[in-house]
């Protein structure tokens, strides 16, 4: 079985690698002039694989470490945060909005040229963040087992306690 924190990482190295596709084509576009859409639906093809990596793995968890009184709400503000990132998402894609001549070559070469930065910083933020999450997983299973091993505890304990 695949642990959650595994997933999380695998998820992030998917996004890199979409946005790597991008990055492939940005380099096909400054030394060609031309891209293939199939960079686009590449990475387009991973990006949701990725978010299905994600979603249910992020609302398991907060389904499972979340106050037994306190769940749905809990649930409910893991949606609320994941509308927020959709929304902050556009507004950054706005932000990052190139206006270019592109019917000639200069323009089109120099929005390559800026995508291509942007893809590749994209993607090696993305893939450290998958590292990171790697390298912090045995402190994040310690966590995890602290946690399960509480309540199991306290509920073995009480029986105990009320035969006294």
């Amino acid at each position: 079985k695949i642990s959650e924190v595994t997933k999380f990482a695998c998820a992030l190295f998917l996004l890199s690698f979409g946005f790597m596709v991008f990055v492939f084509a940005s380099f096909r576009a400054i030394f060609h002039g031309h891209v293939s859409m199939l960079y686009v639906v590449g990475a387009y093809f991973l990006f949701p694989i990725a978010e299905l990596c994600i979603m249910p793995i992020g609302l398991s968890l907060v389904t499972r470490y979340a106050p037994k009184n306190l769940e749905a709400m809990m649930v409910g503000i893991f949606m609320l945060a994941s509308a927020l990132a959709s929304y902050f998402t556009g507004v950054i894609s706005k932000i990052g909005q190139i206006n270019f001549n592109f019917t000639t070559a200069a323009g089109f070469s120099h929005a390559a040229k800026v995508y291509l930065h942007l893809f590749t910083e994209t993607a090696i933020v993305l893939g450290l963040c998958g590292i990171m999450i790697l390298v912090v997983k045995p402190l994040l299973k310690k966590l995890v087992a602290h946690e399960e091993i509480g309540p199991k505890q306290e509920h073995e304990v009480s029986p105990a306690v009320a035969l006294e």
